[in-house]
């Protein structure tokens, strides 16, 4: 009987790989999937949970308390900014259920194939339009609202939060690019198996 559960899928598509042209030891298969999938489960169990608490609580200042305009165009991105996060995680697992469906009911890729299609739309989530289109938004409402809070003042501490907002900015984008890349040389390292044992060339 089919099933929608996340470990059954790729342990059933294991067991088909058998008379496949490209072959790795199974139970390497077996513990770099599991791996996988356990940190991507905890990823999105953090932003399932926090995503939405840091979303409620800058709409509660938005839309409860008196602040300056400058001050609400903040807490509007940054709500918005969470939210879209949120809805970005919950497009991406929607994409690996429909992805663990259809090669379920396809019996047709290996288990290899389907981890490579993890890696793939893993990478992709780090880099790209997936990336830049979170990070602005909530960058822009962090920036707008501390300078607003900094506004009574001298130019120091302004200067000041400015190059933080902007050091976590970097580091942000940095981190994504840096687990994109790593996940890239996953994709490169079975593509060169899969090419080697005569099962094509990369694509």
């Amino acid at each position: 009987m089919t099933t929608n559960n996340g470990s059954d899928v790729p342990r059933a598509l294991w067991q088909r790989q058998s008379g496949s042209p490209f072959s790795m030891e199974p139970d390497e298969i077996r513990k770099r999937l599991s791996r996988f999938q356990a940190e991507s489960r905890y990823a999105r169990i953090v932003a399932y949970v926090l995503g939405p608490a840091m979303a409620i609580w800058f709409a509660y200042w938005l839309v409860f308390t008196i602040q300056a305009i400058i001050t609400r165009v903040g807490l509007l991105l940054l709500a918005f900014g969470m939210s879209f996060g949120v809805g970005q995680v919950w497009l991406y697992n929607r994409d690996r259920q429909k992805a663990l469906v259809n090669l379920d009911a396809a019996g047709e890729a290996s288990c290899v194939e389907f981890y490579r299609a993890e890696l793939l739309r893993q990478r992709n989530f780090n880099r790209g339009a997936w990336l830049w289109s979170r990070l602005p938004t909530f960058f822009a409402g962090l920036f707008f609202t501390m300078w607003e809070l900094l506004r009574d003042s001298n130019a120091v501490p302004r200067v000041l939060s400015l190059f933080a907002v902007s050091i976590l900015a970097i580091l942000m984008v940095w981190l994504n690019y840096r687990r994109s890349r790593k996940l890239q040389q996953k994709i490169d390292a079975i593509d060169t198996m899969k090419y080697a044992n005569g099962a094509g060339g990369p694509h």
